[in-house]
């Protein structure tokens, strides 16, 4: 497996007990074929629900697609929040019924992988 090398790596601090401690961090690809970010943080206003909120935002030339861990910030209950827009509208589903497979997907493969 080939590692992507970073072009910008960011950590910082906004102040969060104990002093010095990297509450923030975000790095960027360096591969021209590729463009994103992943970003960190592990502070949140204090308006909201929860103490915080996994996301994950996939963005693309006709609409995005956004997974909310935790919270929806319209206020409906629970966790496992989806919403996909493109450029006619945006749906809401919500996936709390569907199984979380990631983990145990990530155990068989480490367990069966190819040699190499």
């Amino acid at each position: 497996m080939r590692r992507m090398p970073h072009h910008r790596l960011h950590v910082g601090s906004f102040g969060t007990e104990p002093s010095g401690f990297e509450d923030f961090g975000r790095d960027q690809p360096a591969d021209r074929q590729h463009d994103g970010n992943n970003a960190r943080r592990l502070v949140y206003p204090d308006g909201l629900a929860d103490w915080g909120d996994g996301r994950l935002f996939l963005v693309g030339t006709e609409g995005t697609l956004e997974l909310r861990k935790n919270l929806d910030l319209l206020g409906r209950s629970g966790g496992d929040h989806m919403f996909v827009s493109n450029t006619q509208q945006t749906r809401y589903q919500d996936c709390s019924a569907l199984p979380v497979t990631y983990y145990r997907d990530f155990l068989d493969d480490v367990r069966n992988r190819l040699p190499g």
